[in-house]
């Protein structure tokens, strides 16, 4: 159960932080009036490098949480996987890719909590796993596992 609540708290924290600071930096410039499309579009693909380093950090400060963390990315890139399944059995090829991957209406929500979380996820759960597999002072061996 206790390997269960760590996952369960670094799946909220790779998707539900990111997701949360995307939401307010789109209410702070839409109240000053900033056209924030392609913002939003360049924040969705590059929280995945700052995700990555953050996965790294909590790998090492919390060596118990990488069991765990590295395996973040399993529930969101199946979901994404079954999206885009589905989106192809029902579709013709160029729209199947456009509802999954489209940042305009009706693909955008596709987008924005299926596909980017699982790329936020894979990010973390890759510095996770970077961080389990680095040496740490006093270690002889790297463990992996």
């Amino acid at each position: 159960m206790k390997v269960f609540g760590a996952w369960l708290a670094q799946q909220f924290l790779a998707v539900a932080g990111p997701l949360a600071c995307i939401v307010v930096v789109d209410a702070v410039l839409s109240r000053m009036s900033v056209p924030v499309g392609a913002l939003e579009r360049v924040l969705f693909w590059t929280i995945g490098a700052p995700l990555g380093y953050l996965g790294y950090l909590v790998g090492r400060a919390f060596p118990g949480a990488a069991r765990s963390g590295r395996w973040v990315w399993i529930l969101p890139v199946a979901f994404f996987v079954s999206v885009l399944a589905w989106s192809l059995a029902e579709f013709p090829l160029r729209r199947a890719l456009s509802e999954v991957f489209s940042p305009k209406p009706p693909g955008g929500l596709v987008l924005a909590f299926v596909v980017v979380p699982a790329w936020w996820c894979c990010c973390y759960s890759a510095g996770i796993h970077l961080a389990a597999r680095r040496k740490r002072p006093g270690q002889s061996k790297a463990r992996i596992g």
